[in-house]
């Protein structure tokens, strides 16, 4: 929740006019100097960038003077860590006898606006060989999210719409400061900054009209499950990056029932039994990589295919260790279940009188399994027992009911 005296900080602060002297008119982009500018110790570099770039880029903070400039030069404190007075710091730092390599990036790379959704690929992949990293996999997930506005935009309301572009706009916007010419990244540094970026991107995007906050349980189904989709095939480490957008909507959704599309959307609670596992202590990247193979699991079990049916999961803390009347440790998960047709009908409305029978059978199938305790789930990390299954009464698990609890798990001989 953003506070009301926040908020009248953001509509007070003044622009700040960046002065420069690339022509205000042609650039060109590729121009980079060194140079001194006020409030910082030392002389810094200095990009000659678009008006539009840089409004965004610093969410309406900066602007190059008035509207018919289009170009000026913009100091790399501000771009890369937002400061307006320090001392200035690698890679920022020059002098007058700082040589900066050519790039050999296109100069469609240097001053995006943050619409085009190759610019991960043509641009950012291009200076920096993340194949195969996880970084990689949050490219993928910026690129797919980015393409949510650019080929799923008929999905969403107005309101999600507007919200989609702000935030893949913002999310561009972090990671562009990669591409100049005297900063010499690396894909563990760019991941980070993109880590960094999505909360404010999510919540706070320039020029915060819309918040995923205020998604609807429609808009944010139709969001989410098109997000994953693109995930089918990939490993459960590419999940952090949608795991991280579930979780800020989690936290801040002013839209909390979980099961007022029941017919075609379902979450659980799921306690599991750690059977053998490798680890002592679970952290929460680890519990939500384990609770994405389960889900996976669970859906070949309940002969669902995640290609016909959405399927996902992610851990959910426990205050304190937990174990099973036989002394095994246990986690807890969510499992979130759905009819991916039925997500992006265009009918999608809370269920009145609608029964969806092929739905029904595979969450009963599940409950069927989970009672004759056959979710014994085998992963290259470990053996799961999934214990005990509840319904979610709202979207963050809270209240539960109607409980299926499985036999305790004895080892066969």
């Amino acid at each position: 929740m953003i506070s009301t005296e926040y908020i009248f900080l953001i509509l007070v602060y003044a622009p700040i006019y960046v002065n420069g002297i690339c022509n205000s008119q042609i650039g060109p982009l590729r121009t980079t100097e060194c140079s001194l500018v006020n409030n910082f110790n030392t002389k810094q570099w200095h990009s000659c960038l678009t008006n539009i770039y840089i409004q965004q880029q610093s969410q309406g903070r900066h602007r190059c003077g008035d509207e018919t400039v289009r170009y000026c030069n913009y100091p790399c404190m501000h771009e890369v860590y937002y400061l307006e007075a320090n001392l200035v710091i690698d890679p920022c730092t020059c002098n007058d006898s700082s040589v900066l390599p050519a790039s050999a990036l296109p100069t469609e790379c240097l001053s995006p606006d943050g619409s085009d959704c190759d610019w991960y690929k043509n641009c950012l992949e291009r200076k920096y060989s993340c194949q195969g990293t996880p970084t990689e996999h949050m490219a993928t997930y910026a690129k797919t999210f980015c393409e949510l506005h650019t080929q799923h935009n008929e999905l969403f309301s107005d309101r999600a719409q507007r919200w989609i572009d702000d935030a893949r706009k913002c999310l561009q916007m972090a990671l562009v400061p990669f591409v100049r010419p005297f900063n010499n990244g690396n894909c563990q540094k760019i991941r980070e900054r993109a880590f960094d970026s999505y909360k404010p991107c999510y919540i706070r995007p320039y020029p915060e009209v819309a918040s995923i906050c205020h998604m609807t349980r429609r808009d944010w189904l139709r969001i989410f499950w098109t997000l994953k989709t693109a995930f089918i095939a990939s490993a459960p480490i590419a999940y952090s990056s949608l795991q991280n957008v579930v979780d800020t909507f989690n936290e801040c959704s002013m839209d909390t029932e979980a099961n007022d599309f029941g017919h075609i959307f379902k979450e659980f609670k799921l306690t599991i039994d750690l059977i053998d596992t490798p680890w002592d202590n679970l952290n929460k990247d680890q519990s939500d990589q384990i609770a994405v193979r389960i889900a996976h699991q669970i859906a070949r079990i309940a002969l669902a295919p995640p290609q016909r049916w959405g399927w996902y999961a992610y851990g959910i803390p426990l205050t304190s260790m937990q174990h099973s009347p036989t002394g095994y440790k246990q986690m807890a998960i969510e499992l979130l279940v759905a009819d991916l047709p039925g997500i992006v009908n265009e009918t999608l409305v809370p269920p009145v009188n609608i029964t969806n029978v092929e739905f029904n059978e595979i969450i009963m199938r599940i409950e069927n399994a989970v009672i004759k305790g056959n979710l014994l789930i085998q992963i290259d990390n470990g053996t799961y027992y999934v214990s005990q299954m509840t319904y979610c009464l709202d979207a963050k698990c809270y209240a539960t009911t109607e409980n299926y609890s499985a036999p305790p798990y004895a080892p066969k001989n």
